[in-house]
């Protein structure tokens, strides 16, 4: 019996120290630079890889083309720095982005990395991220 208590310790630190399981489905608003005031729609999809490690798939309008870009991030989806990388179907545009997370908001600026497989960072932009979809970028 008097392994009972260790047991449970272990049993309770392994399990809160353990990620998340599941996907999270986030949304928000993004703007581009040289339209800043013009928001679109932005929803995302996080599925862990280890702890405050994620998969992500966007899902965005531009123009009348449905975009699906594909990357990964690291941090928290509550509280803390964030950052991570995307790219385009056929990764013809690459971006970076970084920022953080405040009470379940994540906020960050966007810059292009390369364009059609040539190097051309520029920042483009922001975007916000959270359990609703309220939220505009700054």
């Amino acid at each position: 019996m008097k392994y009972v208590p260790i047991i449970i310790a272990i049993i309770v630190s392994v399990s809160l120290s353990a990620p998340a399981s599941e996907t999270v489905s986030l949304e928000g608003k993004f703007n581009w630079m040289k339209e800043k005031e013009k928001q679109h729609d932005l929803k995302a999809v996080f599925t862990p890889k280890g702890k405050n490690k994620w998969d992500v798939v966007y899902k965005f309008k531009w123009g009348n083309e449905q975009e699906i870009w594909k990357g990964e991030a690291t941090g928290s989806l509550d509280n803390g720095a964030f950052k991570g990388g995307a790219f385009t179907d056929g990764g013809k545009r690459t971006f970076s982005y970084s920022g953080f997370a405040l009470d379940g908001v994540i906020t960050c600026k966007h810059k292009q990395l390369t364009r059609y497989g040539k190097k051309n960072e520029k920042d483009t932009g922001e975007f916000t991220l959270s359990r609703k979809s309220k939220n505009t970028p700054r």
